[in-house]
């Protein structure tokens, strides 16, 4: 996949495919490689990085995203809650990401509004959403159940491999 979501889109489409665009809050290869720590990281920034790919990836005119990952700490790709105060990686290698001083929930509460953007209940294209925005709208948690390879579509409902086993 490439980061051009509607050259992919385009593709997929032209074989008959469905296409979720892959939107991730940040990557790296430090812990599965054990690189140092700076070596090969994607930052947060924030939520920055995380709100432009859900921002490209609804612009790509996609029926659905694919969040990936929920609990995937290991390459840095969580929205799982998690706290500012991490573990100590081990010597040399690795590097656990914070929240950067965001809530716990923060990139719950963006996913949220990937949701919102994506059913049209909130218009694309507006600036990342500060914390207290998100605080009045979500609450100081968060954010019912979603679940490992969480998928949001347009119909307005949360999928995700878990209930493809039910």
């Amino acid at each position: 996949m490439s980061s051009d979501f509607s050259g992919d889109k385009n593709t997929f489409v032209s074989r008959g495919q469905d296409y979720y665009p892959h939107i991730y809050p940040r990557f790296s290869w430090t812990h599965l490689k054990k690189l140092a720590p700076t070596t090969q990281v994607t930052p947060r920034a924030g939520g920055q990085f995380y709100w432009n790919k859900i921002r490209s990836a609804v612009d790509s005119q996609a029926g659905s995203l694919f969040v990936g990952m929920f609990d995937e700490c290991d390459e840095g790709t969580a929205i799982a809650p998690m706290s500012d105060d991490p573990p100590n990686s081990p010597s040399g290698w690795g590097q656990f990401v914070t929240n950067e001083g965001k809530p716990s929930h923060w990139w719950m509460m963006l996913t949220g509004e990937a949701h919102d953007i994506l059913t049209r209940a909130r218009p694309n294209g507006q600036p990342l959403p500060g914390v207290d925005q998100l605080l009045r709208k979500y609450g100081s948690s968060c954010c019912g159940t979603l679940t490992s390879n969480t998928s949001l579509t347009r119909n307005a409902r949360l999928t995700s491999s878990y209930d493809a086993q039910k």
